[in-house]
């Protein structure tokens, strides 16, 4: 096991040889306690609460998943949704401030990004384990054997949450389950790094396999998330 930051370690035997050499990139995180940047309360409750229930209804098709990314026929169950103009200006702008907080934290120089992406996830929704940058490739046997790049103006990769998940259901824009793991980043009893979603809160994490993440089922409820892939000029190297 390698140690990544404060609390957290990756299993650097398994991963380390399955990684493109071009990807890894591991950020120099070993004196903060955790390898992803969080930062909270981004957006007021009361603005998500507004974006939500526009986006809420004007939700469109279900995001089809094309042959590369296809590990199974449930890899991947969310919506796309259509935010205002002015909804957009709002959250692009509230991402864009983060900018010299996200280059520090990974010393990176961020670039052009993809632009924003709003995620619905109904009962049900969930996104199996994945990288942003990387497909898995499986031998003929069906075995996982390595991780191959598809994506490389990918190198940071940003969600902000716009709804709560919770124990109990008891507001409008809440929803039981959805949180999401970083499954290779383990602490010292070997559980892996979870994030449990919060209105306004923003994770930002590199996009290569090393921080290959899960999606967890939607139980009850609707999530709503923003995601956004920057191109970055980073150091690469173990």
């Amino acid at each position: 096991m390698k140690q990544i930051s404060q609390k957290y370690f990756y299993d650097s035997d398994f991963l380390d040889p399955k990684i493109p050499n071009g990807e890894k990139f591991i950020p120099k995180t070993l004196e903060k306690e955790l390898p992803i940047l969080i930062l909270d309360n981004l957006l007021s409750p009361k603005t998500c609460d507004k974006m939500v229930a526009k986006l809420r209804a004007s939700i469109g098709g279900k995001v089809e998943i094309d042959d590369e990314q296809k590990l199974n026929t449930n890899i991947r169950d969310t919506f796309f949704l259509n935010i205002t103009p002015g909804d957009h200006q709002i959250i692009k702008s509230t991402v864009e401030n983060t900018r010299p907080q996200i280059e520090k934290y990974f010393d990176a120089k961020l670039e052009e990004s993809e632009g924003l992406q709003i995620l619905g996830y109904g009962e049900g929704g969930k996104y199996q384990l994945h990288s942003d940058s990387c497909n898995p490739f499986f031998d003929d046997k069906g075995t996982f054997d390595h991780w191959e790049l598809t994506r490389g103006n990918r190198q940071i990769s940003l969600i902000l949450f716009l709804s709560d998940s919770v124990s109990v259901i008891k507001y409008d824009n809440e929803f039981v389950g959805g949180t999401v793991s970083f499954d290779y980043m383990v602490d010292g009893q070997g559980k892996c790094l979870v994030v449990q979603p919060k209105k306004g809160t923003l994770v930002a994490f590199p996009s290569n396999p090393y921080f290959s993440h899960t999606v967890h089922e939607v139980y009850e409820g609707f999530r709503v998330s923003v995601v956004e892939w920057y191109k970055a000029k980073i150091k690469i190297g173990k």
